[in-house]
């Protein structure tokens, strides 16, 4: 746990006291996102802190840890929890892969709550597919559930009910991603 959490205040070095919680989501989205890539399980736990947190045993030297969208949607909420922003995880389906507009397959991403109101952040699919680069995209970060068509909360890729029945409904608009820029 040491170990975890020296990579956690690290990330959280990036968080400063005069943020609104909407830039410290932005700093804290960025900063983990150079950390990780998609990757395959791994005995460090690719859906979970330890994954996203500890260096894999085949390197102990990564700088870029591997996990799958359990371990990103996990550890982004423990990130965010510890500044104080609501989170949650979701689960259910979402396109497999970003640009593929017909594979679904099962997925988690994040519920957070900003000035007030829940948007969905989805860090895997923010990720840039490059796993040496530091580069992330924000189609998926702070939207509005209909702005993201492609997830569906509490649904298995089969059309059945999976997970809790009830996620907090998402603001109507996307939130400005220009008010989450530090100055």
């Amino acid at each position: 746990m040491a170990e975890i959490e020296e990579r956690v205040q690290a990330l959280l070095g990036v968080v400063k006291e005069d943020m609104t919680d909407a830039q410290k989501v932005r700093a804290l989205h960025d900063a983990f996102l150079a950390t990780v890539a998609y990757g395959e399980q791994n005995s460090r736990g690719a859906g979970n802190l330890r994954g996203a947190f500890l260096n894999p045993v085949s390197d102990p030297e990564a700088t870029v840890r591997r996990v799958v969208c359990q371990g990103y949607a996990v550890s982004f909420q423990y990130l965010l929890m510890r500044c104080g922003i609501q989170a949650i995880t979701v689960t259910g389906t979402a396109l497999s892969t970003p640009g593929d507009t017909t594979t679904m397959g099962s997925h988690a991403w994040n519920k957070v709550k900003v000035a007030g109101a829940w948007y969905l952040v989805d860090p895997t699919h923010d990720d840039s597919i490059n796993p040496t680069s530091e580069t992330c995209h924000y189609d998926y970060f702070l939207k509005a559930d209909s702005s993201v068509p492609t997830h569906q909360e509490g649904i298995s890729p089969a059309g059945e009910k999976v997970g809790y029945p009830l996620y907090p409904q998402s603001a109507g608009t996307d939130y400005p991603l220009a008010q989450t820029t530090y100055k």
